[in-house]
């Protein structure tokens, strides 16, 4: 199986490598659905933060499990991530494969790939090898097989080179890893590394936004945050800067479970 799984009555509605968790629930991409199963239903809600929901029934042999399936067709800019995903609730049961299923998962994938001892090495393709292998485990059953320091370093190598002021920090919030640029960008500030980020914000003056106490209430209740407008002072001239922050989450493993934000250079704007 996948990583993750939903089903009812024992058929398989949804399963995925790469699902999404928001408060808790599991978000699977629309091509892990089995569309054939479901079936639109006139049920809608309201989320203030993510907007209008729209439900659907999951139908199987004539049984019917009324609005058991939601998704957001046109989410807010708050849960952009959530287009094209779908979730469910009521008798639809969420399963997790176990770290033994992966493991023998694992196990078969590699003893599938690995060539027999008669054949020539010079028909062999590791780098095939490994790809096939990463595509049939998926991302999400690697996390529970490889290094934690791996996965933290592979996590963060799309920001270790960006332009902008990129940070991750651990479950706590406490900041564990900057790219370089803030390093420098911020050389003028106490080391953030290990430091919690509520403190860190400390150092800059909030010119426009939240307070930093109501930054915290509005991250912890909706797993993102913004402060339009911070700043602080280099060489006697102010720098300003955008704060964007975002929780992110897994369903077991708490290694990966933190938040990664980024600030941006907007004195120009300014």
């Amino acid at each position: 199986m996948k990583s993750v799984r939903a089903t009812w009555r024992g058929h398989i509605i949804a399963e995925t490598d790469s699902p999404l968790v928001v408060e808790g629930n599991y978000y699977f991409p629309e091509h892990s659905l089995n569309i054939s199963l479901l079936r639109p239903s006139e049920m809608k809600t309201h989320c203030p933060w993510k907007g209008d929901a729209s439900y659907f029934d999951v139908v199987i042999d004539g049984e019917v499990c009324e609005d058991a399936v939601w998704t957001y067709p046109q989410p807010t800019e708050e849960a952009a991530r959530l287009l094209g995903y779908y979730a469910f609730w009521k008798d639809v049961h969420i399963e997790r494969e176990t770290l033994a299923d992966l493991q023998t998962r694992v196990k078969r994938a590699v003893q599938g790939l690995v060539p027999p001892a008669s054949q020539s090495e010079v028909n062999s393709d590791p780098i095939a090898n490994l790809a096939a292998l990463l595509e049939e485990v998926g991302h999400d059953g690697l996390f529970h097989v490889l290094p934690e320091s791996f996965i933290n370093d592979l996590s963060f190598f799309n920001f270790r080179h960006a332009n902008s002021l990129c940070f991750h920090t651990d479950r706590n919030l406490k900041i564990r890893q900057v790219n370089p640029t803030f390093k420098w960008a911020l050389n003028h500030l106490p080391a953030a590394q290990g430091e919690p980020l509520v403190d860190f914000i400390t150092h800059f003056e909030i010119v426009s936004g939240p307070s930093l106490e109501e930054f915290t209430k509005i991250l912890k209740s909706h797993g993102w945050a913004h402060i339009p407008q911070l700043r602080t002072y280099k060489l006697d001239r102010p720098v300003y800067y955008r704060l964007d922050v975002a929780i992110t989450k897994h369903g077991e493993l708490d290694h990966l479970e933190g938040m990664q934000g980024q600030l941006t250079d907007i004195t120009r704007e300014v």
